[in-house]
C-alpha cells in the first residue's frame, strides 16, 4: 500500500479544528489567478497566497511567496525561496533589486533547507518596506553566494496580484491593504470565515489486499504490472477498494469503490470547477497519509512535479469529503508545499 511521504503532506493545508455551525453542502473552492509572472489564490476561509516566479525559461529557479490569513489583525508573511545547484543545509541568500533606485529593507537573508530548496523568511518588521520596494522594481535577483546562476524573480504582475489579494480579503481601500490602500479602518475587514470540521474515520491499509469484490474491475491493461489493487478498512468496518484505470509518464489514476453490507458503489472525487472535473472521478498518484485519516492525491503537470494540484480527502463513514486543495497552474519550479491553497477544512478524527 502507498503511504504519502511527509514532504508531500506539507503541500496540503494543515488540518486544525475550527468552529462553525454547519458543514457546507458542497465545497466552496477558491480559484487561482495569473498576472504575468505572479500567481495568486485564496481559499474558502479567505486566506491567500501569491507567488512571484522567474520568467518562463529562466536558467535558475527562485520565487517570492506572500501569504496572508484573513481578518483585520493578520499581517503578510513573506519568504524568498531559492533552488540551489547543490543540496545544502543552509546558506545566505543575496538579494539585488533591479529596475529601480529603491533600497531593499534587507539584502542578505539566512536560509535553511526545505526539501531541495533554500527558504528564507523576511522578518515581520521588514515585510512592509520590503514589499514597497519590490513594487517599484522589475526583478529581484536571488543568489546563494556561490558561482552558480543568479535567479531573477520577475516583479511583472506583482502589483496586480497583491491588489487582487487585497480585494479578496476585503482590504481594498483600507489601512490593512498591501497595494489598494485607503482610509478605511482595520476593523472594517471581516473576521476570518470558518467551516465545520469534517468527520474523519481512520483508515487502515489492508496488505495484502483481499480479492476485489464482484463489480469492481481489475486494473486496466494500461497500468504497469507493479500497480496492484488497493484496499483500506475504516474503523466502522466499511472497506474502500481502488483499481488503477490509467497510467502515463508521471501520473497514474485509480478509481475507488466503497464496499459494505449493502453492496458496492463507486466513489466520486471530482471537484466542480476544477480541471478534469468533467471526466475522471478517481484520484491521481494517491496514497494514505501517515495517520490514516486522509487520502491524498498529487496530479503532476509534468514530471518534476512543480505544477499541478494536490488534494486531501477524509472518510466520514459514507463517502469522502474534500478537506484540502492546492494548485499551481504554471510550471516555474515552485515547491508543492508553497502552492496557493484553494480549499481548507479541518477534520474531526475518529479512531
Amino acid at each position: 500500500m502507498r503511504m504519502i511521504p511527509a514532504a508531500l503532506l506539507l503541500a496540503v493545508p494543515a488540518l486544525q479544528p475550527v468552529v462553525a455551525e454547519n458543514a457546507p453542502s458542497r465545497p466552496d473552492v477558491g480559484q487561482s489567478r495569473s498576472f504575468n509572472d505572479w500567481i495568486v489564490g485564496c481559499d474558502n476561509l479567505r486566506a491567500c497566497t501569491a507567488i512571484g516566479t522567474t520568467a518562463d525559461g529562466a536558467a535558475a529557479i527562485a520565487y517570492i511567496k506572500v501569504h496572508r490569513q484573513a481578518g483585520p489583525e493578520a499581517r503578510p508573511q513573506v519568504s524568498v525561496v531559492f533552488l540551489p545547484q547543490v543540496d545544502t543545509a543552509e546558506a545566505v541568500l543575496d538579494l539585488e533589486l533591479a529596475g529601480t533606485d529603491a533600497t531593499l529593507a534587507v539584502e542578505h537573508l539566512n536560509a535553511r533547507a526545505s526539501d531541495s530548496y533554500l527558504a528564507a523568511p523576511i522578518g515581520a518588521a521588514d515585510v512592509g518596506p520590503f514589499l514597497d520596494a519590490l513594487l517599484t522594481g522589475d526583478a529581484l535577483r536571488v543568489g546563494d553566494g556561490t558561482k552558480g546562476e543568479t535567479a531573477p524573480v520577475s516583479l511583472r504582475g506583482m502589483s496586480a496580484a497583491l491588489r487582487y489579494m487585497d480585494a479578496e480579503q476585503g482590504r481594498a481601500g483600507g489601512v490593512t491593504a498591501i497595494v489598494a490602500k485607503g482610509a478605511a479602518p482595520a476593523d472594517a475587514v471581516a473576521k476570518p470565515a470558518a467551516s465545520a470540521p469534517a468527520r474523519a474515520l481512520k483508515l487502515v491499509a489492508l496488505d495484502p489486499a483481499p480479492p476485489l469484490p464482484q463489480g469492481i474491475p481489475a486494473p486496466s491493461d494500461e497500468c504497469p504490472d507493479g500497480i496492484e489493487p488497493e484496499a483500506y478498512e475504516a474503523s466502522n468496518g466499511t472497506r474502500i477498494f481502488g483499481s488503477c484505470s490509467f497510467s502515463g509518464a508521471y501520473n497514474f489514476g485509480v478509481d475507488y469503490w466503497l464496499s459494505d453490507a449493502t453492496g458496492v458503489r463507486p466513489l466520486d472525487f471530482r471537484i466542480p470547477g476544477q480541471p478534469g472535473s468533467d471526466a475522471f472521478a478517481g484520484l491521481v498518484n494517491a496514497g494514505l497519509d501517515e495517520h490514516g485519516l486522509t487520502l491524498i492525491d498529487f496530479s503532476k503537470g509534468w514530471g518534476i512535479g512543480d505544477c499541478g494540484s494536490t488534494s486531501s480527502w477524509s472518510f466520514d463513514g459514507e463517502t469522502f469529503q474534500l478537506v484540502g486543495l492546492s494548485s499551481m497552474g504554471e510550471c516555474r519550479g515552485v515547491s508543492a508545499s508553497d502552492w496557493p491553497v484553494l480549499y481548507t477544512r479541518a477534520i474531526s478524527a475518529e479512531e
